[in-house]
């Protein structure tokens, strides 16, 4: 395979359409993409990593340890270690950026928000909602566009641990608050408008209100569909909606949408959010459609 920047072989691919040496994507990510801007598929996260490790490091060996760079891409690096499962090491590298990173202000900020995100992923519940509960006010005082983006990110993930802990009434506020204030703006990001949408989704099966779950549900799957370039993060909206259909109790509706996901998330070879993603969906599939076991053997439950 030959990598697209020094075209001599041993790449590997780090998205559908293109493959890269570690070496040669680390000096691609500095220009800061998130995803393929050809294909639009997220980048492999191991090789991410990989890559953002090697940057990491050769910006601290150039700038120091105390730099704002090295500081930024420590950041990066800690949520691709999050995001690729190595949880432990990235909150290592998060704390130690928040006990050493008084300034700039901007990454303190942002890695008690990926802490609290990590804690709240792992059931830590109260642990996440105690530091975004001291880092609200100091966000507010802050006026500073990223400040502003930061504290509803903040708000979004207490009141998904506000949900979870029971407290419904301050979840709903926070909640219903960051979808307001990404409504009221014309420029608002619609990914993020989509992942409160999820939010305020699992606030109302947490209610045990399950018509409306579906119904919120479906509302972040009509965004993405209208805005979203990537076929991956579609299906995977898609495959949380079948979950909430399940719950409604309108499961031949649920069956066709994991068929129609699945299908769709397994030509994505490439991409690690898909793959990674299949396991659960198919054996989700089959327990709804509980295929004989000959066919099981045989045959993936999306083709049954």
């Amino acid at each position: 395979m030959s990598c697209v920047i020094c075209l001599e072989d041993g790449a590997g691919f780090v998205c559908e359409c293109s493959a890269f040496h570690v070496n040669c994507f680390a000096t691609f990510l500095v220009r800061g993409d998130d995803e393929c801007q050809i294909c639009h598929s997220c980048f492999d996260r191991r090789l991410k990593a990989a890559a953002l490790d090697l940057l990491s490091t050769r910006t601290s060996n150039l700038f120091g340890e105390a730099n704002p760079r090295t500081k930024a891409r420590q950041l990066e690096l800690a949520v691709e270690f999050s995001d690729i499962g190595q949880t432990e090491v990235a909150k290592l590298c998060l704390r130690r950026l928040i006990s050493t990173s008084a300034e700039p202000e901007w990454i303190l900020a942002v890695s008690q928000v990926e802490l609290a995100r990590i804690l709240c992923r792992e059931r830590q519940r109260m642990p996440a909602a105690l530091i975004l509960e001291e880092l609200l006010p100091k966000l507010v005082c802050i006026k500073k566009r990223w400040s502003w983006l930061e504290h509803l990110e903040a708000c979004t993930i207490l009141g998904g641990c506000y949900s979870s802990m029971g407290r419904f009434v301050d979840a709903e506020k926070l909640l219903l608050f960051v979808i307001e204030s990404h409504m009221n703006n014309p420029n608002a990001c619609w990914r993020r408008v989509v992942k409160v949408m999820q939010e305020i989704a699992g606030f109302y099966s947490s209610r045990y209100d399950f018509v409306l779950a579906c119904e919120t549900h479906r509302v972040a799957v009509r965004i993405l569909e209208a805005e979203e370039q990537d076929p991956s993060r579609i299906a995977l909206a898609n495959l949380e909606l079948a979950r909430a259909e399940i719950r409604c109790g309108d499961t031949s509706a649920a069956i066709d949408r994991f068929i129609t996901s699945i299908r769709t998330l397994r030509k994505r070879k490439h991409d690690t959010w898909a793959t990674d993603a299949l396991p659960n969906a198919r054996e989700e599939l089959g327990n709804l459609i509980k295929p004989t076991k000959r066919l099981r053997v045989k045959t993936l439950p999306e083709d049954c």
